[in-house]
């Protein structure tokens, strides 16, 4: 099967469809409904060959003429070539790299010095593992002690190490990597505890600076990945992808009845391990590092991504009472989850908090240091799932809402990542018949991310082009303003066939998604015993651009009307804390804490919840008192 417009060959199997091949090929085709025939997202044509499909909903017997199939329901008879178009892929290009200075408008994120990442004596960095050279004098005489007893002889005089550790696999790399320089070697450690490690290998020579971690951050959308220097804490390669879970479904819940499926678990594991090795294959070339260098791998993730990810049966988390299998896991020798790192590598993932808060949301507090100061901070974390977290050093509650995939580009008609050539900021001017944009590394658009989203919206609002209740106006700008097959739609920029544009439903699905983070926000506060006014600080966070306009993420009702300097803008929160994670003993206790003593508040069945659902269904709010900023040019009123 040749893919087009990227040209990529993949191999299908007998009896695989379309979709099932592009996935395990590495080519993202979206299939949102799993395979179902329901959503119809998976259309491509065949340009070349034949398939066996039959007609359904999407696909019509003219469409199937035309070449025109459902990607889940099209199993190929022969070679073919396959059109995908622009709606029904990802683009090609490397997601964002947050604090990437080449992309990033604004300085990454510093939290400053945080009273926990003080450093260990022992190790300086205490990153996850570690490489020492070492010299130790030969056996002779008396002193005849096997090889693994003079190692851990040596470590414990010159590292103050207590528990040391080493498996079969680490005793073999003994003889050669002792003998072959003399007994000058570099052993490679596995941090256990602050005093205690285990031997991964022993190789000749003084190999003590080279020495990489890899930082994920695992989404229901995006896999993001960020190697470090682990000597010095350096980032020295980014890369990402779109989840290629997404053939499995869009949502999580989706995914976790394809887990109950025979061989579901063990296809989504798989998937998700690729993405990692994909992104990590991606990044060590940028770096000039071999993977099988990387010795450990810090992953925060959701707690479904989390158990899919360890081969744990997810099921539990979509049946009353809703628990998790676990919060916190031992580390898994990554070969066993098919990560290829150094072969005794270990995969880490962060602690959870509850079944619908994982460890995307404590590596998030780390990374914000809002448990460590007195004041009190809102973290909002705008990924497919909402969380949120309210608190201080005291005390931390946070909750959880299904967003949906459209701020990080996902259920969007021209939705994308945040990858080069995404529209990342945008003005809407001349009552709504032009719109300026700006792109993620000033690349020719292929698509808008999370960011230009928030702008659009807002200056479409702006412009009169939609009303308060988000619909396009069908008198207002006549340049732009067209009929499509869904309805209304904006032209946001012309182009090869339809250009870039939103529908309708892409505007109906950026109104439920901003409604549901203000609702949740606005809830989590008021159970506290709080309105936003008492709140010191406003930590938003999300992996969907590389900058968030405050005052139009206000503007549409996403976020509280508080005074803009409350704001901070930190990026993927998840990767930066899963990077600290990856580097301090210290900040591993910290995570651990915060997800002990976090509380989970409870929305879903919340009358109260759904009150403000509803009332948020309107740009900025149903209660303009509340958006004091919007004005006299709060927009049209719905018609």
């Amino acid at each position: 099967m040749t893919f087009l417009p990227s040209g990529r060959v993949v191999e299908a199997r007998r009896g695989e469809t379309i979709l099932e091949a592009a996935g395990r090929g590495g080519v993202f085709l979206a299939g949102p409904c799993g395979g179902r025939q329901a959503c119809g997202k998976c259309r491509v044509r065949v340009a070349d060959g034949t398939v066996r499909t039959e007609p359904s909903l999407h696909a019509c017997p003219g469409d199937i003429e035309r070449g025109w199939v459902l990607a889940c329901h099209a199993v190929p008879e022969g070679d073919v070539r396959v059109e995908i178009p622009p709606e029904s892929r990802g683009p090609s290009g490397p997601l964002e790299a947050s604090g990437s200075a080449e992309l990033r408008r604004r300085p990454a994120f510093d939290p400053g010095p945080l009273p926990y990442l003080a450093g260990d004596p022992l190790f300086p960095q205490s990153p996850l593992a570690t490489r020492a050279f070492c010299v130790l004098p030969e056996p002779e005489g008396a002193d005849a002690v096997s090889d693994l007893d003079r190692v851990i002889r040596g470590l414990r005089e010159s590292r103050g190490l207590d528990g040391i550790e080493a498996g079969i696999e680490a005793v073999r790399t003994l003889p050669g990597g002792l003998r072959e320089k003399g007994f000058a070697f570099t052993v490679t450690l596995a941090k256990r505890g602050p005093r205690s490690a285990e031997i991964l290998s022993v190789d000749p020579g003084d190999l003590s600076g080279a020495n990489w971690g890899a930082a994920v951050d695992l989404g229901t959308t995006n896999v993001a990945l960020h190697l470090l220097e682990l000597g010095e804490g350096r980032t020295v390669g980014t890369a990402g992808v779109p989840n290629g879970q997404a053939r499995f479904g869009a949502d999580v819940i989706t995914r976790v009845l394809h887990a109950g499926r025979p061989g579901g678990l063990v296809e989504l594991q798989e998937a998700a391990a690729a993405d990692i090795n994909r992104c990590l294959a991606s990044a060590c070339r940028e770096a000039g590092v071999p993977p099988g260098e990387v010795t450990c791998v810090q992953v925060a993730a959701n707690p479904i991504m989390t158990q899919i990810l360890l081969r744990v049966d997810p099921s539990n988390l979509r049946r009353a009472p809703f628990a998790a299998t676990a919060n916190a896991f031992a580390p898994v020798l990554a070969a066993d989850l098919g990560i290829r790192i150094h072969p005794r590598g270990r995969v880490h993932a962060a602690p959870g908090v509850s079944s619908y808060v994982g460890g995307d949301t404590t590596a998030g507090v780390a990374a914000c240091g809002m448990a460590v100061r007195d004041e009190i901070s809102l973290l909002v974390d705008l990924g497919t799932n909402g969380e949120m977290v309210l608190g201080n050093r005291e005390w931390l509650a946070c909750t959880s809402c299904s967003v949906g995939p459209a701020f990080e580009g996902s259920g969007i008609s021209c939705g994308v990542r945040a990858c080069p050539g995404a529209v990342e900021e945008a003005e809407v001017g001349d009552r709504g018949e032009t719109a300026r944009l700006r792109t993620v590394g000033d690349a020719p658009p292929c698509g808008i991310c999370g960011s230009g989203l928030i702008d659009l919206f807002a200056g479409l609002l702006d412009a009169g082009v939609v009303d308060r209740a988000g619909r396009l106006q069908a008198d207002a700008a006549p340049s732009r303003v067209r009929r499509g097959p869904e309805g209304l739609e904006y032209v946001v920029s012309p182009g090869p066939g339809r250009g870039l544009f939103l529908t309708q439903p892409d505007l109906d699905n950026l109104l439920r998604s901003k409604a549901a983070v203000y609702a949740a926000s606005m809830l989590l506060v008021r159970r506290m015993g709080f309105e936003f006014d008492r709140v010191d600080r406003i930590y938003v966070a999300g992996g969907f651009g590389n900058r968030l306009d405050v005052e139009k993420a206000v503007r549409i009702g996403l976020l509280p009307d508080q005074p803009r300097e409350k704001f901070v803008w930190i990026g993927n929160s998840s990767l930066a804390g899963a990077k600290m994670l990856l580097r301090y003993d210290a900040a591993r206790a910290h995570a651990e804490e915060v997800a002990a003593k976090m509380a989970y508040v409870e929305l879903s069945g919340d009358n109260a919840y759904t009150e403000e659902f509803v009332s948020a269904l309107f740009l900025p709010h149903t209660d303009l008192a509340r958006f004091p900023s919007a004005g006299k040019n709060a927009g049209p009123p719905p018609r």
